[in-house]
C-alpha cells in the first residue's frame, strides 16, 4: 500500500487526537465478512463495516459511507500488551446519527461526528 495516501485519521468528522497530530500509514488490507480491515504501520487496525463509495490513491484515502467504523490502537508510549490496546467505535444508528463508544480514558475530544462527513478519511496538510 506504498502508493496510498497517509495522514491523520478522521471518522465521521471526528478527529483521532488533535487535527494533524498523528500520522497513520496503511500497510495492508483484507476483507473479514462485511468488514474492510486496514492495518497501519504501528499495528493499529481500522475495521469498516459495509464500506461504500471508497477511493484510495496517493492523494485520496476516503470511504464515504459505512454502518460502523472501529479504530483499535495501542496507548501511545506503552508496551503492546493486551491491557494497553484501546478502541473507539462510531456506529450509525437507525436515525442516521453517529454514536460513539470508546474504552479510551476520558478527556478525548470529540468533534460531534456527523454523516455530513465521510465515514473515514486520512487527511494531511
Amino acid at each position: 500500500m506504498a502508493e496510498v495516501k497517509q495522514g491523520t485519521l478522521r471518522v465521521f468528522g471526528d478527529w483521532f487526537g488533535k487535527p494533524y497530530d498523528n500520522w497513520h500509514v496503511p500497510v495492508s488490507t483484507h476483507a473479514d465478512g462485511d468488514e474492510l480491515v486496514i492495518v497501519f504501520h504501528e499495528d493499529e487496525e481500522l475495521r469498516v463495516r459495509d464500506p461504500a463509495g471508497w477511493r484510495f490513491t496517493s492523494e485520496v484515502f476516503c470511504i464515504r459511507h459505512a454502518s460502523c467504523v472501529t479504530w483499535r490502537w495501542c496507548s501511545y508510549g506503552r508496551p503492546k500488551t493486551a491491557e494497553n490496546w484501546l478502541t473507539i467505535e462510531h456506529r450509525l444508528g437507525p436515525d442516521d446519527r453517529v454514536r460513539v463508544r470508546s474504552d479510551a480514558p476520558l478527556g478525548r475530544s470529540s468533534a460531534r461526528p456527523s454523516t455530513t462527513f465521510p465515514a473515514v478519511e486520512l487527511l494531511s496538510y
